[in-house]
């Protein structure tokens, strides 16, 4: 991909990121050298994911944040958790509301 926002060593962040289209985007992002940040409300399908991403990049740099994105505080851990993490150049709004 060559997009400006892709590169190396720049943070990606991604809601709904354990499972779905949210994970192929964060396994993409991780392979080209991006920083991801995956968010969940579902700490044992994030564990499983990170699992799954470090088994296909070794050298994989992942985070993760736990929590809804309908709760101000787990989105402030997760803007926090993101800027500590590095330079934000990616964000995908996956997360679903039902």
């Amino acid at each position: 991909m060559d997009h400006q926002a892709i590169r190396q060593n720049r943070v990606a962040v991604i809601t709904g990121a354990a499972v779905g289209i949210g994970y192929a985007i964060a396994s993409r992002l991780s392979q080209l050298g991006m920083k991801v940040v995956l968010f969940d409300k579902d700490q044992t399908a994030l564990d499983t994911a990170v699992l799954s991403l470090y088994g296909k990049n070794a050298n994989a740099q992942v985070a993760t944040v736990t929590g809804d994105v309908t709760s101000p505080s787990a989105l402030q851990e997760l803007f926090t958790v993101a800027r500590e993490f590095g330079e934000v150049s990616f964000v995908v709004n996956n997360a679903a509301i039902l």
